[in-house]
């Protein structure tokens, strides 16, 4: 009993921070301007070499 409690648990806590369908919260970001524009430029040169 006490192992199905500590799964529910984790259970609800990883439902309570899905943001699939929703906006992510300020504070639950953790990229950066600079990780999101590298990123982009790396997927748009492979895009250009292929």
């Amino acid at each position: 009993m006490g192992s199905n409690q500590i799964t529910d648990q984790k259970e609800k806590e990883k439902i309570k921070d899905d943001y699939t369908l929703n906006k992510v919260p300020r504070e639950k970001r953790n990229m950066g301007w600079v990780s999101i524009t590298n990123i982009t430029f790396g997927i748009a040169t492979a895009i250009f070499y292929f």
